[in-house]
């Protein structure tokens, strides 16, 4: 089943999972699709229920088949529990608003066991995306795409509503999102872009083949383009739990990446493909415009029939102040060379480049080609500031596929050794890195080692200091005592000297010169 568009698998598988999630064992459906089309694709996902369409208008190939009816969803003619499940698959956008309560209501009549109702409903982001979506379809075939047209007309449906009515008449539901904004509005244009060139159909339908596969499991997400209304009168709804898978795993990561390649495979083959490059028409013509303050108009310009692959335009004009000049190269799409632009001043002197920046509506360029994927392409030189021109020359030619593929190949060959170089500025700066992050370590090792060792030192001074500071107080006491000692002498000598003193007196007294005398009378 996964050979089929993205959006309808979207929608059919996550209806056949509920449904099933929902059935009781050996247990078949009776089964109404209402707003179901002509692909039949119910019946493909539940080929063992008995599935029967109902749609407000029918081809005249369908009117007479039985598993049609034709009728009005709001206004049905069915008994009450006709169906034991109603399935309304983008369907209640497309009505009016003011009758979307009857149809839900009708859904919740006619249903005995449970409806669905799938629907993108409004927001910012869902608006936006619809809006840019149909821009690509509008760039294409210059009109709005019907389906995005009936939204914008009706309003998208307001997910609150619908939740305040079902709460108000008690009945049981559960919500259920599903499809990424930025997925669906990718995968869209790639089909717009496809249904403008057929010759890329096979490579779209590997496209939603992958998606179908790989990203349609992992596409469960809040912020999504589509809801799923699920809301039960004869079941519960307690077992009905959706996928929610993890984001931002490893697997996912690479699904998408993968998308990104095949989206970017898909460009690459558009931008190829002849049915995007030149328009064959014979009648062509381009045109050049010069704005003096007045915008671009046909009167300021001159429109000349391209009579082959090569034009050359040359203007000379009075003096003229002018902003801006826009060179319209063809009435059709394609791939053009400017190769020369010679643009002089009041001087004679050529404005260069620098004075000037060019932008225009190419998808983009490489050097002096320029690829439009559109009709009536242009660029438009913006002068900084206003300036007087004489000279206008222009040299454009459109290129052939041939050389077209050959130029792109070059670019592609040229991004593919960009690349390269990048991958071994990384990888030398990885391996730098690797190195750095070596020395860093040793460095980070040494200082560890320094620390300590200078812890130990730290500890060996202050060791030292207090054998310097016990030493200190030694020498402090010795001093101290040696003072003390030295008083002690001078005391002892004063004392000395007073003796010597005493005794002296003595020995020069009256009385000792008796004594003497005496001693030498005795004989003594």
């Amino acid at each position: 089943m996964i050979d089929i568009l993205f959006d309808q698998f979207q929608r059919y598988n996550n209806v056949t999972n509920i449904i099933n999630t929902l059935r009781k064992t050996g247990q078949t459906f009776n089964i109404l699709e209402v707003g179901a089309n002509e692909h039949q694709n119910l019946e493909r996902f539940l080929p063992e229920d008995q599935i029967t369409y109902l749609d407000i208008s029918l081809p005249e190939n369908l009117k007479n088949n039985p598993k049609y009816i034709l009728g009005d969803a709001t206004s049905m003619g069915f008994s009450d529990n006709h169906y034991n499940i109603v399935v309304a698959l983008d369907v209640f956008e497309h009505i009016a608003e003011q009758d979307r309560i009857k149809f839900v209501s009708e859904l919740h009549r006619v249903s005995s066991d449970f409806f669905i109702i799938t629907a993108p409903f409004h927001s910012p982001k869902v608006v936006q995306a619809e809006k840019r979506v149909n821009a690509v379809f509008k760039s294409l075939f210059n009109k709005d795409f019907i389906w995005l047209e009936e939204h914008m007309t009706n309003g998208l449906p307001n997910i609150d509503r619908l939740s305040n009515y079902l709460d108000s008449n008690d009945m049981q539901y559960k919500l259920i999102s599903h499809g990424d904004i930025d997925i669906w509005e990718r995968m869209m244009a790639i089909h717009f872009i496809t249904a403008h060139n057929p010759a890329l159909t096979v490579y779209r339908q590997e496209i939603d083949r992958f998606y179908n596969q790989h990203i349609y499991g992992i596409d469960y997400i809040d912020d999504s383009y589509r809801k799923i209304c699920v809301v039960a009168k004869n079941c519960s709804l307690s077992e009905l739990i959706m996928p929610n898978p993890e984001v931002d795993s490893v697997k996912n990561r690479a699904i998408l990446e993968k998308f990104d390649v095949l989206e970017r495979t898909f460009f690459n083959l558009a931008s190829v493909n002849t049915g995007v490059l030149l328009n064959k028409k014979k009648e062509d013509s381009f045109q050049v415009f010069w704005n003096n303050g007045n915008g671009f108009n046909e009167i300021n310009s001159i429109r000349e029939k391209v009579v082959s692959s090569t034009c050359h335009f040359e203007k000379r004009i009075d003096l003229a102040l002018m902003e801006s000049i826009r060179i319209d190269p063809s009435d059709f799409r394609g791939a053009f060379r400017f190769s020369g632009i010679l643009i002089k001043d009041e001087d004679g002197k050529e404005i260069l480049e620098d004075r000037y920046s060019v932008n225009g509506n190419y998808n983009f360029n490489y050097k002096d080609m320029f690829v439009f994927y559109n009709d009536d392409p242009f660029l438009t030189i913006n002068f900084n500031h206003e300036v007087s021109i004489t000279d206008i020359r222009l040299s454009i030619t459109k290129i052939n596929d041939d050389e077209f593929k050959i130029i792109m190949i070059e670019n592609m060959k040229k991004k593919i050794e960009e690349q390269a170089a990048h991958c071994r500025e990384l990888s030398e700066c990885k391996e730098k890195t690797v190195s750095l992050n070596k020395i860093v370590s040793e460095l980070n090792q040494k200082n560890e080692d320094m620390l300590f060792e200078n812890n130990e030192l730290v500890i060996q001074v202050e060791k030292l200091n207090h054998l310097i500071a016990d030493l200190n107080n030694l020498n402090k006491e010795a001093f101290s005592k040696n003072e003390s000692l030295s008083q002690d002498i001078i005391n002892y000598k004063e004392q000395v000297e007073e003796k010597n003193r005493e005794l002296q007196g003595v020995y020069g007294s009256r009385s000792w010169k008796y004594v003497m005398k005496l001693k030498k009378i005795m004989g003594k």
